[in-house]
């Protein structure tokens, strides 16, 4: 579920934030970013749909049987930081895990029509989350008296 914002329109705060450093300014870019992206993840596991069903299952293998329980879809989705390409790349991952089901759900098969709840709530979230990203870094510049 590849979804992503490209954030325009921060030069000014770009630039406050190479004033400090690019070490200092990344890592209150990638905080604020990690933030954001919780919120995101929080509006998206309320809009997650919920199942009653059993989620594990046994496969059997050359060595006897496995059981594998793949949890819920609400509790699989997860924020985690992304490995930096450079010093000013900052980005957040948000995914289902191993609720691989999920996908399914979203885009449909060809036995399923779709019922998109990831993108909706992505996109509706997105907004206050850039607000949120706005509002760190704007203290992180105060608190480094960038500002």
């Amino acid at each position: 579920m590849s979804k992503h914002f490209d954030v325009g329109g921060f030069d000014e705060l770009e630039k406050a934030l190479a004033k400090l450093g690019p070490q200092v300014g990344t890592k209150e870019g990638q905080k604020a970013v990690m933030k954001g992206a919780r919120h995101i993840a929080k509006n998206i596991r309320k809009a997650a749909p919920v199942g009653d069903a059993d989620t594990s299952r046994t496969y059997s293998t050359a060595t006897g049987t496995q059981t594998v329980d793949y949890g819920h879809l609400k509790r699989n989705i997860r924020v985690q930081r992304k490995k930096r390409k450079g010093p000013k790349t900052v980005a957040g991952i948000l995914g289902t895990g191993a609720a691989f089901w999920g996908r399914f759900l979203e885009f449909g098969t060809r036995k399923m029509s779709a019922k998109p709840w990831f993108g909706p709530a992505f996109r509706s979230s997105g907004p206050e989350a850039l607000e949120i990203i706005k509002t760190e870094l704007r203290a992180a510049l105060k608190k480094a008296g960038g500002r």
